[in-house]
């Protein structure tokens, strides 16, 4: 009789501890930093995957997504993935000059036309020539995002309407391409440019679309001239992937790679006209250039691209076989339905 108590004890003992013990040890609770604010269409793609996630998963990997800086402020966000503070994290390239330097080359003007084809053609040539500069992470995605030029005294159609304005630049294509235009290159982290433009501490910046509504930023002119570009990474920690099991390792490899690549680069060409559609509301005049003005931007920048490319190939990195496949990714995606 004291045995069967005794089994039946250690019976209803497992109901109430074993399996909820055996729940915990299987769900995976995992933090996800960014330095864009809520409502941009990158942090809605993250809270979306982060959703997915968790019901593929059947709720046992949850992902918390931090926005706006909260946990690291802009450029220490990819090595809060590198180091663990975090495990996931999305954060541009640019913000730590030459830390990336193939991936920030990608910057250079009028190669990718969308952030669609651009970010496909980006993370197809990640194998090939951008997961060495990508130490201590685990890539998961990168993504293109455009720019235009906004600025307040001057309406810029052509480049010598540049010299000697200060323009705020996302990283060191774009100032070299400014300097060679004849503008004065000044770096200031988005959430402060708003604030520098009203001052007048700057001129003018390159700039998303989106950035617009997103960091209430107010400008006179928009020159839609289809130039520079601007990158971006999801990075994840290395020893997070591996302490998940395999079916959840799995689970995070389908949901991002190209498919993710392919719904930021859409998402980010949805956002940018509905930039352009909110700077029409506010009274900004946006210039079109025409094919012979944007020519001339082009041809203002070369000697500039040129040279980085030298430089870079100088030091050993493939800066020149980079630039020609990313062209022919970018054809290859634009051409994928």
């Amino acid at each position: 009789m004291k045995a069967k108590i005794a089994v039946l004890l250690a019976v209803v003992s497992s109901l109430f501890w074993g399996v909820p013990e055996l729940r915990a040890a299987d769900r995976f609770e995992l933090k996800a930093s960014t330095f864009e604010p809520i409502g941009n269409h990158y942090t809605n793609w993250l809270q979306a995957w982060a959703d997915t996630l968790d019901q593929r998963s059947g709720g046992r990997l949850k992902v918390t997504v931090y926005p706006s800086n909260q946990m690291g402020a802009m450029p220490r966000q990819y090595d809060l993935a590198r180091t663990g503070v975090a495990d996931f994290a999305f954060t541009m390239h640019g913000v730590t000059p030459g830390r990336f330097p193939l991936s920030e080359l990608s910057h250079v003007p009028f190669v990718v036309p969308n952030s669609r084809s651009g970010s496909q053609a980006l993370t197809a040539l990640l194998p090939k020539y951008l997961a060495a500069e990508h130490k201590g992470a685990r890539v998961l995605t990168l993504s293109t995002g455009g720019l235009a030029l906004f600025t307040n005294k001057v309406a810029v159609r052509r480049p010598e309407d540049l010299k000697g304005l200060r323009i705020r630049h996302p990283d060191s294509i774009a100032a070299a391409t400014l300097t060679a235009m004849g503008a004065v290159p000044v770096y200031t982290e988005t959430a402060h440019i708003a604030d520098a433009l009203n001052k007048g501490t700057i001129d003018g910046a390159l700039l998303a679309w989106e950035a617009l509504e997103s960091f209430q930023v107010r400008a006179k002119y928009a020159t839609d001239w289809g130039g520079n570009i601007t990158t971006f990474v999801l990075a994840m920690n290395p020893a997070t992937y591996d302490g998940l099991p395999r079916d959840l390792q799995q689970l995070i490899d389908e949901t991002t790679g190209l498919p993710a690549a392919r719904q930021m680069g859409e998402g980010a060409d949805a956002a940018a006209t509905e930039g352009r559609a909110f700077a029409l509301k506010s009274g900004i005049e946006i210039i079109d250039l025409t094919p012979d003005e944007r020519k001339a931007f082009d041809e203002s920048s070369k000697q500039a691209i040129e040279k980085i490319i030298a430089e870079q190939q100088a030091k050993g990195l493939p800066a020149a076989a980079f630039i020609d496949d990313l062209k022919a990714e970018v054809a290859h995606f634009s051409q994928t339905p």
